[in-house]
């Protein structure tokens, strides 16, 4: 009988949850967050702005100005009259998927994988530990890929070697073990050099090699500001690090190979760039990269004059380009746009124009260019797919961006066709520069405080939480800060599914196992020892999942899991998390958890793309998900659905957590968490009408991840006084507004978390998002989290 009541109850969330795809949503939405994201190249957010009020369309209009045809022509054909290989991103998932197959091979001759090339697949701990050295071994699913292309004669571009993220942080340490103490300069040199070795020497062997045209050697060194990327790789050799990545790239691939620098925002980063490839030299001279890779993730209201422009100065190099992650977006970041025919037309406008600029310098001589990669091809699979911004719609039929690829103008969305295109999209101001800061100014008559963080949320019935990583416990003045500043802790990635488990262990055993690694362990152990209360994150997500842990043995090379057995999984998973926590002693210390993170898109559809979960178990895994958390978490655990763009997906959170209840109509869920990446030109008064919105389910709402960007997305502003006195005055209007709801009971709230509090350490270091500055020095931003207002950033205090 309580099988059957279970089933009747998802059965009704299905039917509910559907409810949530028919809101009327505003979609202006900032991206995800990009903490090792399994897709390629994520360009980073920035600004979130005010929701229009327009309604989500019901029905995208089918194109009626001008017929698409059923094409005949292929862009591998097309491109090919250009000397091009016409290229697409491609995932494990997709090679098991005739469909997607069938439209690759038609139309591709290139390959980029997106995950399965990258460090972390690679990369193999355990025989590192017992070889002493670090040792590359393909995955199951890299080598299924390698295979696929080999048999169907495509060219692979590799993706990618050097890079910040999906790089699994034991390779720094010393033993290959987190919980000792980081490589030294020439250890970690050694272990580059020996791991680009092997990488080609393995495609070598296995007889791979000669698929390949070029790899990404390093990828999203730098930032917007023109500073490098904070990163392992940095801390442990030092700046050079770039210059002996190509050194030994250089040194060990193949002649055929060319070497590539990639990453986005290539557009704000030309100066950087042009200064930074004219170091990559032998001592003859001699370049040792062959290429620059832009990922070109664009938007129809960019500016494409100013793109062929910076375009145009790299070429001066003599250097290969390649648009590697070709995808456009309708709108911009702060306005984006529907899926209506119009815009439709428009994104056809941008590609044609694109493309075409690109041919036309080509065939010119001043651009040097071998392939052109879309970052797939399918709305319904874009890792943006909320965005619109592929070559076929979400039913797969051609749309006119289509006809543009194919270098068809007569289909590509121009009204008339006499020879030259209609007006482009209007311009979009490229973004200013965000120089490094050099010192930020402090508050005028700023004062030495005693009053901290934690004292002043404790006032309201709130814990005052930051989040912290492994590598922290190695730097006395973060510590130092955060002991005196914080009581809550939020783990960046420790307690996320791919630090909790075991693959070999699963595999021995037969079922999933949960065990935490030294990482994990270290950051429970220093919050014992200092008195900190956890916030538990993450249990079930899209992202941070191993893949193996969703196909049968746990083996991806073959088939996925079953429904049934994918349950028993998750049940197991849950129930083994919070006896894990219990056993080992760490259990009191959490007063909250993420059971299920970002499951929701902006347009009220679940995520689907790269959701295995979703895939195995269907739209019910967010019910069972709660279910088997309540079943198995200690009473004091409250049991939290976290997300971005929260004050985007109002309505859609509101009707999906009132499908969160157990048979007798209880809630399964305690709380919603607003992730709050949010900036200074923000619209606040809608901000709380979410808050409230979600408070008058009785539900908790805490701010999981708050941090306060300059400026807006497609505008960040520089680290000026002027700009950080703003942040404080946005910073102390928000919690002083939340800490105003939770007194008159519109909201309960028992937590505020900031996600980090310097800027030298922040995820989006060059949008200055936090309180401290650089040299951990306290902005306005900071008075403002102390609610002092005075000290804020307002030029004149009345109240």
């Amino acid at each position: 009988m309580k099988k059957m009541k279970l089933a009747l109850l998802a059965a009704v969330m299905v039917v509910a949850l559907a409810a949530c795809g028919t809101k009327d949503t505003n979609v202006n939405p900032t991206p995800e967050p990009t903490a090792a994201a399994p897709a390629t190249a994520t360009p980073e957010p920035t600004a979130t702005p005010e929701p229009t009020a327009t309604p989500k369309p019901t029905v995208t209009p089918k194109p009626t100005a001008t017929p698409i045809p059923e094409f005949t022509q292929t862009f591998k054909d097309v491109y090919g009259e250009y000397g091009l290989k016409a290229g697409t991103c491609m995932s494990e998932f997709m090679s098991n998927d005739a469909r997607s197959t069938e439209f690759i091979k038609k139309n591709f001759n290139s390959i980029t994988f997106e995950n399965e090339l990258k460090p972390d697949y690679i990369l193999d701990q355990e025989a590192s530990k017992a070889a002493g050295d670090l040792v590359v071994k393909f995955s199951p699913a890299t080598e299924k890929m390698l295979k696929w292309c080999q048999d169907n004669n495509m060219a692979v571009r590799g993706h990618t070697l050097i890079w910040h993220s999906q790089t699994p942080q034991w390779i720094f340490y010393d033993n290959f073990d987190t919980s000792g103490n980081l490589v030294g300069r020439e250890v970690m040199l050694a272990r580059m050099e020996s791991y680009m070795k092997q990488v080609f020497e393995l495609l070598e062997q296995k007889g791979y090699s000669d698929m390949f045209y070029a790899y990404d050697v390093v990828n999203e060194a730098w930032l917007d500001d023109g500073t490098m990327r904070p990163s392992n790789w940095l801390t442990t050799i030092g700046e050079d690090y770039l210059w002996q990545a190509f050194y030994l790239a250089d040194k060990y691939a193949p002649e055929h190979i060319d070497l590539y620098y990639n990453d986005f925002n290539e557009q704000f980063k030309t100066e950087a760039l042009y200064n930074f490839f004219q170091t990559l030299k032998d001592e003859d001279g001699n370049y040792l990269i062959d290429g620059v890779g832009f990922q070109a993730h664009l938007y129809t209201k960019d500016d494409l004059d100013l793109y062929f422009t910076h375009m145009d100065k790299i070429a001066t190099l003599g250097l290969k380009i390649n648009l590697t992650e070709l995808d456009v977006c309708l709108g911009k970041y702060n306005d984006i746009g529907y899926a209506t025919d119009q815009n439709k037309k428009i994104q056809g406008q941008f590609y044609y124009n694109l493309i075409s600029g690109i041919m036309e310098r080509v065939q010119a001589g001043s651009v040097k260019m071998d392939a052109l990669t879309f970052w797939g091809f399918a709305d319904e699979l874009s890792w943006r797919q909320e965005y619109n911004p592929m070559l076929l719609d979400r039913k797969w039929k051609p749309k006119y961006a289509y006809g543009a690829a194919l270098l068809m103008k007569e289909y590509a969305g121009f009204d008339e066709v006499t020879g030259d295109a209609t007006q482009k999209p209007t311009a979009t101001p490229k973004p200013t520069a965000t120089p490094k800061p050099t010192a930020t100014p402090l508050p005028t008559q700023a004062p030495e405080v005693e009053e901290t963080i934690k004292d002043v949320m404790a006032e309201y019935g709130m814990k005052a939480g930051t989040c912290m990583s492994a590598y922290m416990l190695y730097d006395t003045k973060c510590q130092e800060i955060i002991k005196k500043n914080f009581n809550s802790i939020t783990f960046e990635n420790e307690l996320k599914p791919d630090y909790v488990f075991n693959k070999e262990k699963s595999i021995a055993t037969g079922e999933l196992v949960v065990e935490f690694s030294e990482d994990t362990i270290k950051l429970l152990d220093w919050c014992k020892e200092n008195g900190m209360a956890v916030r538990g994150h993450t249990l079930v997500w899209h992202s941070q999942t191993p893949n193996w842990i969703f196909y049968e043995n746990f083996d991806e090379s073959g088939s996925m899991a079953s429904k049934e057995v994918m349950l028993e999984r998750m049940e197991s998973y849950i129930r083994q998390v919070f006896e894990l926590l219990e056993e080992q002693g760490y259990i009191d210390m959490f007063y909250a958890y993420d059971v299920v993170n970002e499951a929701w898109m902006e347009d009220g559809t679940m995520r689907k793309w790269w959701a295995n979960w979703y895939t195995t178990i269907g739209e019910e895994y967010l019910w069972y998900a709660f279910y088997y958390a309540d079943k198995y978490a200690p009473e004091h655990i409250d049991l939290f659905y976290n997300d971005y763009n929260e004050h985007l997906k109002g309505d859609c959170l509101y009707n999906f957590v009132n499908t969160l209840v157990d048979e007798d109509g209880n809630y399964l869920i305690d709380g919603v968490g607003f992730q709050a990446h949010i900036y200074t030109e923000d619209d606040l008064d809608q901000y709380f009408s979410v808050v409230e919105q979600i408070g008058s389910t009785g539900l908790k709402v805490t701010l999981t991840e708050l941090d306060v960007h300059l400026g807006k997305w497609e505008h960040p502003l520089p680290p000026t006084d002027e700009n950080f006195k703003a942040q404080g005055q946005f910073l102390y209007n928000l919690v002083s507004g939340l800490v105003e709801r939770a007194q008159a009971g519109k909201v309960e709230m028992n937590a505020l978390t900031y996600w980090g509090f310097t800027d030298k350490l922040s995820w989006r270091k060059e949008y200055n998002p936090t309180l401290f500055d650089t040299e951990y020095r306290p902005k306005y931003a900071y008075y403002a989290a102390l609610l002092m207002k005075e000290y804020a950033g307002f030029d004149e205090v009345t109240e």
